[in-house]
């Protein structure tokens, strides 16, 4: 143990207790497994695909921030799923950043976030780092929302954002359209926010 990890140490001057308390995330290797629980794409690129993107990376300036590239992407991307008008696209390095850029952007005095459990661990950790409250709602034996549980914990806690993975990680089902309806209305009552965290 160093100076700077010793109780009263450096880092415990500086870096909150609860950070310091944090486990890392941890992924499982799955060499041999069928992996499903990530949602995951199990397949390799092709060799002929690998093959252009390499040459197509290769021919990018990435010794150079990204400026007007970025909003040709995004307008693309808009283009391609008929984007409707008023509504932006926002780009991220994977979804940990943009779930940790939802927890910024939503931190306010008091402020929570909700979502079924088991889910996305990221979505606590997220809040936890950002010093928000989170709220996990279990699912129910089958892993099927429990949507009473879910608007009584919406009307108690009026959280600022309400997270529906969907394929839900890790137990890759889909949920009941009108139980995820109804959590809608709910968190849109009270002012909140509901993030859909699609895969596939």
């Amino acid at each position: 143990m160093s100076a700077d990890t010793a109780p009263g140490g450096r880092y415990a001057r500086v870096i909150r207790q609860d950070v310091r308390s944090m486990h890392a995330y941890a992924i499982q290797d799955s060499t041999g497994l069928v992996k499903l629980d990530a949602m995951e794409n199990p397949f390799r690129l092709p060799e002929a695909l690998q093959r252009e993107l390499g040459r197509r990376l290769g021919a990018v300036a990435i010794n150079r921030y990204p400026t007007r590239c970025v909003g040709d992407v995004i307008a693309a991307l808009a283009k391609y799923v008929d984007l409707p008008v008023g509504c932006k696209l926002m780009l991220g390095n994977g979804s940990d950043e943009l779930i940790a850029l939802l927890a910024l952007a939503c931190d306010i005095p008091g402020a929570t976030i909700l979502a079924p459990v088991p889910g996305f661990v990221m979505y606590e950790m997220s809040a936890r780092l950002q010093g928000l409250k989170f709220v996990g709602v279990p699912l129910t034996a089958s892993f099927e929302l429990d949507a009473e549980a879910m608007l009584a914990a919406i009307a108690a806690h009026r959280p600022a954002l309400t997270y529906i993975a969907y394929p839900n990680n890790p137990t890759a089902n889909l949920f009941d359209e009108s139980a995820v309806e109804r959590i809608v209305a709910a968190v849109g009552a009270q002012d909140g926010l509901v993030v859909f965290d699609e895969n596939g």
